[in-house]
């Protein structure tokens, strides 16, 4: 438990540093033992590894497919806990459509020339 707990949260904190921080933080304060501390920082470490992973994913080509299948889950089934997950899933897809688009948009202004016309320099 102490394992996934460590990987969920370095997910959500993008720092395994906070998360180990947090974690010695909650040993010196009595509300964890070291073995649970041991395993939570395993699990940070495996986050870190699973962040760089996914961010080393084709996004573009995933980003629909996954907004697919968390639709599917929302509209098909009744399940509040089915439907808590599509929303979670098409979450995701739609963050990673939308950092896709940002990096389309982005490309054009690399160069400047759009700012420089608008102050008209």
């Amino acid at each position: 438990m102490g394992l996934i707990s460590g990987i969920v949260v370095t997910i959500l904190l993008q720092s395994s540093t906070a998360t180990t921080v947090l974690t010695i933080g909650l040993v010196n304060a009595g509300f964890m033992k070291l073995r649970q501390a041991i395993a939570v920082i395993m699990g940070a470490n495996i986050g870190t590894t699973t962040t760089a992973f996914i961010i080393g994913l084709p996004i573009k080509e995933y980003s629909l497919p996954i907004m697919a299948v968390g639709a599917f889950l929302i509209f098909f089934f009744k399940k509040k806990k089915i439907n808590s997950v599509g929303q979670v899933i098409f979450g995701f897809g739609g963050l990673f459509y939308g950092l896709d688009l940002w990096a389309a948009v982005c490309v054009h202004l690399v160069d400047g020339s759009h700012l420089l016309i608008s102050l008209h320099v």
